[in-house]
């Protein structure tokens, strides 16, 4: 099997306040784009390999019937694995929402920094940090400000600023 297959995973549905990745939130199948809760997804595996492959029950049941093949585990063997991986590839649906790359940086960026995820409006994701020192830090997908002081940042006059575009 290539060895430079990536994963295959469901993400986080944006607007959701659920508790993402905890069984509890919700995601949205990488192949029907369908929202689901975390607890109704299915991740399969080869059994040489840690890529894996997650899709919703409904998906699975679609593979079985197209192609004849039933997957009765997680560990799967490595032909399954392919075939399912191949048939996942070619049935995964546009994502539903254009600002879901976006938020699921600033989500990874907020992660990495410690720092305070914020939807200021029109589709566009902050990242909020603030330092011991009273400073605040924002990044965006465009740019990182750094402002003197809180009262600095709500009045938009940052003291440095580095473009990203």
């Amino acid at each position: 099997m290539n060895k430079t297959l990536k994963d295959i995973e469901a993400k986080h549905v944006s607007g959701t306040e659920d508790d993402f990745r905890g069984n509890e939130g919700k995601v949205e199948c990488p192949v029907c784009r369908k929202a689901i809760n975390q607890r109704d997804l299915e991740t399969h595996w080869p059994t040489d390999e840690k890529v894996t492959v997650e899709l919703c029950c409904d998906c699975r049941a679609d593979f079985e019937a197209e192609t004849g093949k039933t997957i009765d585990a997680d560990v799967i063997d490595d032909d399954l694995f392919s075939s399912l991986y191949k048939w996942a590839i070619e049935n995964a649906g546009p994502t539903s929402n254009a600002e879901t790359s976006s938020e699921d940086r600033m989500r990874a960026v907020a992660t990495a920094l410690n720092g305070e995820l914020w939807q200021s409006g029109g589709g566009i994701w902050l990242v909020i940090c603030r330092r011991k020192d009273g400073k605040v830090v924002v990044v965006s997908d465009e740019v990182i400000c750094e402002y003197a002081s809180e009262e600095a940042f709500e009045n938009s006059k940052p003291s440095k600023s580095i473009g990203l575009v």
